[in-house]
């Protein structure tokens, strides 16, 4: 019975840090089009296809929604920041 009661609470855990989805505002500190990757205040976020990486450019402030999921951090849509 233990076993699978840590087993259930293991599913939860890992179910629910996989829907959870961060907000972070900031200035845009590096771009790769190689990597598709954008760093914002440290944080390095993937670019999914669909979103163009001439979307973005160094120093420029935006807020980002993104999701983590096996240790990456994935972008949902973004929009530049208001001055």
């Amino acid at each position: 019975m233990f076993k699978v009661s840590v087993l259930a609470l293991f599913v939860l855990l890992t179910g629910l840090g996989a829907a959870l989805a961060a907000d972070l505002k900031g200035m845009i500190s590096a771009v790769s089009e190689a990597t598709r990757t954008i760093t914002v205040d440290g944080v390095a976020i993937v670019v999914p296809p669909g979103i163009s990486m001439n979307t973005f450019a160094l120093g420029q402030n935006v807020s980002v929604t993104y999701t983590t999921a096996n240790g990456v951090n994935t972008m949902a849509p973004v929009t530049k920041a208001a001055k």
